[in-house]
């Protein structure tokens, strides 16, 4: 959007957590809006950060979790939740958003990641058929906002 100021996030406090590894991942692939699984080590990644922010909010445990509705980022938020629960035995619930997918990478899905991802996030470079740079930003502060209630507080 030229001429225009980018969007900022609103000053509150949030975790995030990115999806385990998947196949792609682990081939330097970009994945962008395909919706391919976690591997194996994604799995364990998923279950060891779960543990890690569980154990490291325990006295401030976390009331929400919002995840993108594509498979590696749900099952990743999923396999988290079981850890996160304030009381031994429940399960926080994972809701989704929309507006958390992943960017449309277009025809570079599938392809190494190259040269062009610095040109992208620079706003110099659209690949045919992807997401702007600054409206995946967009939708992505808008959807942390929402989750962690700066939308309501701000709005």
């Amino acid at each position: 959007m030229p001429g225009s100021s980018p969007a900022l996030l609103a000053p509150r406090a949030y975790w995030y957590l990115r999806h385990g590894e998947t196949d792609w991942n682990a081939r330097g692939l970009s994945q962008g809006r395909s919706d391919i699984p976690l591997n194996e080590k994604g799995l364990a990644q998923a279950e060891a950060a779960g543990r890690a922010i569980g154990e490291i909010t325990r006295d401030a445990p976390i009331g929400l979790i919002v995840s993108s509705p594509l498979i590696r980022a749900a099952r990743t938020a999923q396999i988290a939740s079981r850890h996160m629960a304030q009381d031994a035995g429940e399960v926080l619930p994972v809701t989704y958003d929309d507006d958390l997918r992943e960017v449309s990478f277009g025809v570079q899905e599938g392809q190494p990641m190259g040269d062009w991802y610095d040109a992208w996030i620079a706003g110099d470079y659209t690949p045919e058929g992807a997401e702007p740079f600054a409206e995946l930003r967009a939708r992505a502060i808008a959807a942390v906002d929402r989750a962690t209630g700066a939308a309501t507080a701000l709005g």
